[in-house]
């Protein structure tokens, strides 16, 4: 067989050369050099594929270095709801002026300009005192290793399911209209009482500000939440400030103003929680008692998404056995997946696309590779547009189809995601649909028939 494939390769490279004289005839997926021709390359596109839209479980939403906070309400996926969970930390002790008198509290957040929804509509930020400290989750103490996403690590971490208890009452309250694109800043008022606690803690050097710990024990963290929302706004956890505000006169007797700032304690206990209704859906289903949707009770539409950890799941029963075809050389094995253009819609398309490889438990455990390459392959965006053409993404599958043949692999099925630190901190989303009911996913097989 090695020794045919040589000389299948040889013969195609000549034919390569030999392009201005031959004559080459195409018909039927077919090119060849004459119907009497022993040799001709041959595309298949009818392996069947096998689609259904599958819920992984709680991603790893700790240290991400962002805060999301909103709603959305997709038509195809259904509600998101965000909040952000965090420690913060005191200051230095130091000296403030002895006529020093308090002003005011204020939580400042910045921008990370990332934004998910409808920007243009009122929103108001809500901050609650957590009453029980952010603990991490221990990975390793009820997650057997073939349970293990390969996303996952042996460290601690926290989930887009983890929660922790806070007041009702709220300490800071500020209504907005989010500007995601700029630089500026959201201030939000917090709570005078509490402001002129930590400031008369400030000035009396409180043991309760000496340390980390001593504050943590003081004050536990909070929660921000967004209600009346449409859209999900990304705020830069290392420019998270909570400031106390004061005025004081100079030594020369002018008036002049200081603060003092709290910033965040230890980015790993920062998490974002996510809340997700889909009743309203085709995917009303989907939860994490019943985690697959098959595409035939969706009308053949598929879905991926960021955050709340939506696949596209995907089977190839047929593949095998045509890899064991005789008297065929496969030359390339390629997944496409077509969709209506997005450009201007809300949601956009993302720009590119991954495949894990999940074990029979639909554990993603490996990323596919370039071909015969280490690196994760990526798909990227090719747009469509209104005049009828599909926006495409299309992965090499040959390495892979090769390692089948040779028995590797078996039990498993491939996942189409989003990649890995876009699922993880984004909620960006593909509806793979073509509106004609019929799947948007298939194979190209080009082959070498001899």
């Amino acid at each position: 067989m090695a020794f045919m494939k040589s000389k299948t390769l040889n013969f195609l490279i000549f034919t390569g050369f030999l392009a201005a004289v031959l004559t080459a005839c195409k018909s039927n997926n077919k090119i060849g050099f004459g119907d009497n021709d022993p040799l001709t390359v041959e595309i298949n596109d009818s392996i069947k594929v096998i689609a259904s839209t599958y819920l992984l479980d709680s991603l790893p939403s700790s240290n991400t270095g962002t805060i999301m906070l909103g709603a959305n309400d997709d038509p195809a996926l259904g509600k998101l709801k965000v909040s952000s969970y965090f420690r913060i930390k005191a200051p230095a002790q130091s000296d403030l002026p002895k006529d020093a008198v308090f002003d005011s509290l204020s939580l400042v957040l910045k921008y990370s300009k990332y934004s998910y929804g409808d920007t243009t509509k009122l929103q108001q930020l809500v901050v609650h005192r957590l009453n029980q400290l952010i603990k991490l989750h221990k990975v390793n103490n009820d997650v057997e290793p073939e349970e293990k996403p390969l996303f996952v690590t042996n460290e601690d971490a926290l989930y887009t399911t983890s929660a922790f208890k806070y007041d009702a009452a709220p300490i800071g309250t500020h209504s907005y209209k989010p500007s995601p694109g700029s630089k500026d800043s959201v201030s939000i008022k917090m709570d005078d009482k509490w402001g002129k606690e930590l400031f008369k803690m400030l000035i009396e050097k409180d043991r309760r500000l000496s340390s980390a710990d001593e504050f943590l024990n003081y004050f536990n963290g909070m929660q921000i939440e967004s209600i009346n929302s449409s859209a999900i706004i990304g705020f830069n956890v290392d420019d998270l400030k909570m400031l106390v505000h004061y005025h004081y006169r100079n030594t020369a007797g002018f008036p002049e103003t200081g603060k003092s700032e709290f910033v965040i304690h230890d980015k790993q206990y920062q998490f974002n929680h996510i809340d997700v209704d889909r009743q309203a859906t085709s995917l009303k289903g989907l939860n994490e008692k019943h985690r697959e949707v098959d595409a035939s009770t969706t009308g053949q539409q598929l879905f991926l998404q960021g955050g709340s950890g939506i696949v596209t799941k995907i089977l190839l029963p047929g593949l095998t056995q045509f890899m064991h075809e005789p008297g065929i050389v496969v030359n390339k094995v390629e997944l496409i997946i077509q969709t209506k253009p997005s450009s201007y819609t809300l949601y956009k398309a993302p720009a590119s696309l991954i495949l894990f490889i999940a074990n029979d438990r639909n554990t993603p455990k490996f990323t596919v590779p370039v071909a015969y390459e280490t690196t994760t392959q990526q798909a990227t965006l090719r747009p469509g547009n209104d005049n009828g053409s599909l926006t495409t993404f299309t992965f090499n599958l040959s390495e892979y189809a090769d390692k089948i043949k040779k028995g590797d692999y078996k039990n498993t099925s491939l996942l189409i995601s989003l990649p890995v630190d876009d699922l993880i901190k984004t909620f960006n989303r593909l509806h793979i649909t073509n509106d004609k009911s019929t799947l948007s996913v298939s194979t190209r097989i080009t082959y070498t028939k001899y």
